[in-house]
């Protein structure tokens, strides 16, 4: 999981809320967790990591991350794009503003993810 953080916060390609209810922070880490879970060489840590996820990213970079995963399953470039623009719009932020939170967000949550995994 961490390495997809790495991946959408370094990630130049990429051109919903805020986690305000309990419906929206379930829904976020039920994404989160299926996304660590597809990817992820310890599934069984994905929770943890989702937690620390969580805890330690800002509420709208976790918003982009996610719709960054619903981006993946686009038929082209274009609606992924388009996914991703919009997801952006929605939090408030831009590309590169989304980067720099994920960038500081993975330094906060990259001890707590690997302390999961031990």
């Amino acid at each position: 999981m961490r390495t997809t953080i790495a991946k959408f916060a370094l990630s130049a390609a990429l051109p919903l809320f805020l986690l305000a209810g309990a419906a929206a922070a379930d829904e976020t880490s039920d994404k989160l967790l299926a996304m660590c879970k597809a990817g992820d060489e310890k599934p069984e840590t994905c929770e943890c990591q989702v937690k620390a996820i969580v805890d330690n990213v800002d509420p709208r970079a976790v918003a982009v991350l996610v719709a960054s995963g619903d981006a993946e399953a686009a038929a082209d470039q274009a609606a992924k794009d388009k996914i991703i623009a919009d997801a952006l719009a929605a939090a408030g932020i831009t590309q590169e503003e989304f980067e720099k939170l994920m960038g500081e967000g993975s330094a906060k949550a990259g001890p707590a993810m690997e302390a999961c995994k031990a």
